[in-house]
């Protein structure tokens, strides 16, 4: 059993954690891509307990996920401490206690940064680019798509052959907003194939469970209707995640994950 490390808050009261090493140390001897993304659980909660608030749901759920497409991103680079090179963000923002932690495990984030959430100076409350490896300010829902697609654009008017993977997270209950449906015909029409969005499809959404809000229905089906390759994953799986992050990659068409 790995002994975390403990950091000391306000208070004075120790707060577990993984540091970079622990992370490496669990990467090289097993390879298991659950117990990395326990450890990022272990980091968030522990990063949330010391800004006395944050996101707890939404970042548990969506941890397999951050750690599965860094993995998928980054091949030998994963947890070397080499910066993320492709596109990857959140649209939904409120899981941003996860995204640290996934940045804190691959080097990317110091344990002192990890433990400055919400403080003046620290690491935003959402996502912003002044913080390292954050892509894109992050939290302003439904224009998580449309922002991939922003990018697709910006790569190619770089490289007209270039074919740059651009990966975005989405929330299930973010599919509420009308843009992210709106946004989705024209990647396909534009052969945007280097995007794919994955939803977190944890069912809850603010308050209350997403099919009280407002059902969604057959989102594969709405996916595959305006040209998207559509694929449904377990989300808390990383393995599996992997696996529909691989099928996406060989075909041609902007995939969408249900995970």
């Amino acid at each position: 059993m790995i002994q975390p490390l403990h950091w000391i808050n306000p208070d004075g009261k120790p707060l577990p954690y993984w540091g970079e090493q622990h992370f490496h140390g669990a990467w090289a001897s097993r390879h298991d891509l659950k117990e990395i993304a326990d450890g990022c659980r272990l980091n968030a909660l522990s990063s949330i307990h010391q800004a006395g608030s944050g996101h707890i749901g939404t970042s548990f759920s969506s941890m397999d996920i951050f750690v599965a497409v860094r993995r998928f991103l980054q091949g030998d680079e994963f947890l070397t401490g080499a910066p993320l090179r492709q596109v990857f963000f959140s649209s939904k923002g409120h899981d941003a206690p996860a995204l640290y932690a996934s940045l804190h495990s691959g080097g990317e984030l110091s344990d002192e940064q990890l433990f400055s959430l919400r403080r003046l100076g620290g690491l935003p409350g959402h996502p912003e680019t002044i913080t390292p490896g954050v892509a894109t300010n992050t939290g302003s829902l439904g224009m998580g798509i449309s922002k991939a697609k922003g990018f697709v654009k910006a790569h190619r008017l770089h490289n007209p052959d270039s074919r740059e993977p651009v990966v975005v997270l989405l929330g299930d209950g973010e599919l509420n907003e009308g843009q992210i449906w709106e946004s989705m015909p024209g990647a396909a029409k534009e052969g945007f194939g280097e995007i794919t969005a994955i939803v977190d499809a944890n069912g809850i959404q603010s308050d209350t469970w997403t099919d009280a809000t407002l059902p969604m229905g057959d989102l594969l089906a709405r996916a595959a209707a305006v040209g998207w390759h559509a694929i449904e994953c377990h989300g808390n799986n990383p393995d599996d995640v992997m696996a529909a992050l691989e099928e996406a990659g060989r075909d041609p068409r902007p995939s969408f994950i249900v995970a």
